[in-house]
């Protein structure tokens, strides 16, 4: 049973979990949010959404800072998992969300001095707070959602500004400041699998034997080794001429959030005529479909990676040239590695639910009024059609404008060589 836009769960978690919460909050005694005592075991529980996962680096970072000596566990579904994977320092627990009494079972385990619940809807997240065993539990109080009687510390959930903030504002009640970025850095990287390097490299290398380009070799150096040294010319030629593009979304509402696949065909054939290779992106799910249309598409430099392990998928976003996609959790990972993003907004704010990033261009549909998704399941928003009013043009205005702001570095990098090799050559005499 999937996790991520299971109608039943949902339903299940509304009809009982309200009615769980309210005979409960009576037993919920007072207690005393004193932060004097030692914090050396904090909970985060965050039960779906990778894009989601990528915002909460920043406050992983900051409670880092605010208690050094602390251990963080980070609980997560089976659907974001992959996404805790590449979380260094901290210790990674996952939860059979469609198995709750055994989910809990595991959280009990802990005994945690903090328990921070990071969701802001889910009544069983709520439950699995109150029965934790922990010392103090804040989570998210959200209009309409019933759950915020079984928190000790419950924080107003604000729709009105980015979901960033409203992390944030989690733990700045307890004390702790904020302001980290959420970035991965590159100790994060796994080293790719052996049968997963040889899948990436394959599709790599089909990618580009056509321009007689070598594909980007998996070495067992790690990404900071390979920062230190100047990037080779042939692969900045295969940095310009890769992108990615992600068709797919997830959530009860993940149609509203698509584009029309003829879109995504007359944007590829104009990839294709300006002399990028793409590579088509998305999970096990989407791969028979992906297929489908790479087959529809008839030309042998459209690849797909659907299903690719995604710390490959992280390796080949850091050496293409950008990435366009839909609102999803590859989107907010693409941003948060500082890659060249272009996000179709539709029925979602990028006001809420926008990449954070330096490089991230945000293209958004007109909604004509229509409500727009909060917290990804409102059927108020179930008539929006805001993916629709965008268009092929703006997408590719926004590849043009990467285009010359990569061009303009380019030649900033090059008229700067001749002054490091100058001061290269005084260091060494």
């Amino acid at each position: 049973m999937k996790e991520r836009g299971n109608r039943l769960l949902h339903l299940m978690d509304r009809y009982i979990g309200i009615p769980l919460i309210f005979a409960l909050k009576g037993l919920r005694s007072r207690r005393n949010l004193s932060l004097s005592h030692d914090m050396r075991k904090i909970a985060l529980l965050k039960s779906a959404g990778i894009g989601d996962l990528c915002l909460l680096l920043g406050i992983i970072a900051d409670l880092k800072k605010w208690r050094p000596e602390t251990t963080i566990t980070l609980f997560t579904g089976q659907s974001n998992a992959c996404m805790g994977k590449l979380i260094s320092g901290i210790r990674l627990v996952t939860l059979p969300m469609t198995r709750p009494f055994k989910a809990l079972k595991i959280i009990r385990r802990g005994r945690f001095d903090l328990f921070i619940d990071c969701d802001p809807w889910p009544r069983i997240n709520a439950l699995f707070s109150f029965f934790s065993r922990s010392r103090i539990k804040i989570g998210f109080k959200t209009i309409g959602q019933y759950r915020h009687s079984l928190y000790d510390l419950a924080i107003p959930h604000q729709i009105e500004c980015h979901e960033l903030k409203n992390y944030q504002r989690l733990i700045e009640a307890l004390g702790c400041d904020t302001g980290s970025p959420p970035l991965l850095k590159n100790e994060n990287f796994m080293l790719p699998s052996l049968e997963s390097k040889r899948v990436a490299s394959q599709i790599l290398t089909a990618c580009n034997e056509e321009k007689g380009l070598a594909c980007p070799s998996f070495s067992r150096q790690t990404d900071e080794e390979i920062q230190l040294k100047a990037p080779s010319k042939t692969l900045s030629k295969l940095k310009r001429k890769r992108v990615i593009c992600h068709l797919y979304s997830g959530g009860v509402f993940a149609h509203l959030k698509m584009w029309e696949k003829s879109n995504w065909k007359r944007l590829i054939l104009s990839l294709l005529n300006e002399g990028f290779e793409v590579i088509l992106t998305g999970g096990d799910r989407e791969k028979k479909a992906l297929d489908l249309f790479i087959r529809e598409m008839e030309n042998k430099h459209v690849k797909s990676i659907a299903g690719c392990p995604l710390e490959e998928t992280v390796k080949i976003l850091k050496n293409s040239f950008c990435l366009i996609s839909v609102d999803t959790g590859i989107m907010h990972l693409a941003s948060i590695l500082g890659c060249h993003v272009i996000a179709l907004h539709g029925p979602t704010s990028p006001l809420h639910w926008g990449g954070v990033g330096p490089n991230v261009i945000a293209i958004v549909g007109d909604s004509k009024g229509s409500p727009l998704l909060r917290l990804g399941f409102e059927r108020v928003a179930k008539n929006n059609r805001s993916m629709e009013t965008i268009t092929v043009d703006q997408v590719l205005a926004a590849v043009l404008k990467i285009k010359q702001k990569e061009k303009h570095m380019h030649k900033k990098q090059e008229a700067e060589e001749p002054t490091r090799a100058s001061e290269s050559q005084t260091e060494s005499a």
